[in-house]
């Protein structure tokens, strides 16, 4: 559900930290696209972490579930490195 794909549901941190980087969030219902655009540009040689979280919905409301081999509802997250 595109209103569900917002900042707190969709974000980008450097690994291990807890803060958030600074970006602006579109979606593009048409192809589905979420787009997440760095406000400054990101370090090199940082690792960074995209997670989107549960409370993503599905186009019936249901929250997303990323691993459903799991129990409970899981996040989904990314590990990005910037090349030196």
């Amino acid at each position: 559900m595109a209103s569900s794909i917002n900042a707190t549901t969709f974000k980008l941190l450097e690994q291990g930290s807890t803060t958030k980087v600074g970006a602006t969030l579109t979606y593009q219902p048409s192809t589905d696209t979420a787009t997440l655009d760095t406000t400054n540009s990101l370090k090199r040689g940082v690792t960074y972490k995209a997670v989107v979280s549960t409370g993503a919905k599905d186009v019936a409301g249901n929250p997303l579930d990323q691993n459903t081999t799991k129990t409970g509802l899981q996040k989904k997250a990314w590990l990005l490195t910037v090349s030196n």
